[in-house]
């Protein structure tokens, strides 16, 4: 199980020519847990490499051991067979 906070693209700043976006959280946090249906234990890291990773979820990790995604992201995980 992986703890997330939800975080929406938000303008930091605009230098003059651009804005430039980052993301920052809502406030927001959520879980997701991959439960495998064999053994009924916690898979959750099987199964975000199964899909590919964290970048390839949509899943930003940071080195400080905490994940970030959009809402919408989350949900689309949570939503999958045997999350929750």
């Amino acid at each position: 199980m992986i703890t997330l906070t939800i975080v929406e693209s938000g303008i930091t700043h605009n230098d003059g020519e651009f804005d430039w976006f980052a993301p920052i959280p809502t406030g927001q946090t959520g879980t997701l847990a991959y439960i495998d249906p064999e053994t009924e234990e916690d898979a959750t890291m099987d199964f975000i490499a199964a899909n590919g990773g964290f970048d390839e979820m949509n899943i930003l990790a940071d080195s400080d051991g905490e994940y970030r995604c959009s809402l919408r992201t989350f949900l689309h995980w949570k939503n999958h067979k045997h999350c929750r």
